[in-house]
């Protein structure tokens, strides 16, 4: 098959625009296709050694590792087509799609919170199992927020408490003690006072509605930020998880991350999958985890508010006091 100079012309630019290996590339083809035979020193050895080694180093490879035409099929080039690049996440919140979808699917939480502000860290998504929701939902006790509550709650379940060993626990006057912490306990019946014996006890049992708490810290690209933030979740989470994009991890990460027993998920626009799991462990903080128990009821119940996960900023849980 014959190819006129036109055609040539503009196959050769097409493939390489108006450089030299075009210049090589039109006589190779040329050649060819006036159906010339000889060495392959001639026309096909001026292919593979010069435009076929541009070509490997642009990532295209020809059929069998050689170029040239196929008089079978006129006019086909044998072009493997390049393969598209990974795709690139511009913004962390498009990662939360990828990290849900895994997570119904791998551990089926009932709740999936986004931002949850501890104020010593706000971690991207926690996720949780149910426990004792039904129970709690019928006690019709709202969510207790506030560590000081939690703590003594705490202590009186182990045993009851004088006034002055209550005082030993806040650096609060008892009068303001008794108005932020004591009250609020009293009216749900979580605490009661004994007047025989002078001392405080516990009321109703408080039911705990999740366990099984799974943090996850996303980053595009810092790394050891993000591992650092996953390490502190352990404080209140089971399980915690630095969630980045697959082409961003490396094995110093994947080392860091198992060393440490933090897991590492690799996130891509069709999913996510574990490259390194967590080891699962109690929280090294019982009233950090206790608190996020009760800030997760608070989100289920839709008290609290929240920006995507991935945001730069959480948005602290409405009417939350931490101290």
């Amino acid at each position: 098959m014959r190819r006129s100079g036109a055609q040539v012309r503009i196959i050769s630019r097409v493939l390489f625009g108006r450089s030299h290996l075009a210049r090589l590339f039109g006589i190779a083809l040329r050649r060819l296709s006036s159906g010339a035979e000889g060495p392959r020193t001639d026309a096909l050895g001026i292919l593979d050694a010069e435009v076929g080694a541009a070509l490997q180093e642009s990532g295209l490879s020809g059929a069998g590792g050689k170029w040239g035409i196929d008089h079978s099929v006129p006019s086909a080039l044998q072009v493997k087509p390049v393969s598209k690049p990974a795709y690139v996440f511009r913004r962390e919140t498009e990662m939360r799609a990828p990290i849900t979808t895994w997570m119904c699917v791998e551990r089926s939480p009932v709740l999936i919170a986004d931002e949850l502000d501890f104020r010593f860290g706000a971690p991207d998504l926690l996720a949780a199992d149910a426990h004792g929701l039904v129970e709690r939902i019928e006690m019709r006790i709202q969510p207790v927020l506030q560590l000081d509550q939690l703590a003594l709650l705490g202590q009186l379940s182990l045993d009851s408490m004088t006034r002055a060993q209550i005082e030993a626990l806040t650096s609060m006057r008892w009068r303001d003690y008794e108005r932020r912490v004591l009250d609020r306990l009293r009216q749900d019946g979580l605490v009661a006072f004994d007047e025989a014996t002078d001392r405080w006890c516990s009321g109703r049992s408080l039911a705990v509605p999740f366990v099984g708490l799974v943090a996850v810290e996303m980053k595009l690209r810092d790394d050891r930020r993000a591992l650092a933030q996953a390490m502190r979740y352990r404080a209140f989470a089971s399980e915690s998880f630095v969630a980045m994009p697959q082409p961003r991890i490396d094995d110093s990460l994947i080392e860091a991350c198992g060393s440490r027993g933090i897991g590492l998920l690799a996130v891509c626009a069709t999913g996510a999958s574990v490259i390194v799991d967590a080891i699962a462990s109690e929280p090294l903080d019982p009233l950090l985890h206790r608190l996020a128990q009760e800030m997760l009821l608070a989100r289920h119940f839709g008290q609290t508010t929240s920006a995507p996960a991935g945001s730069p900023r959480g948005l602290r849980p409405a009417g939350a006091v931490l101290a």
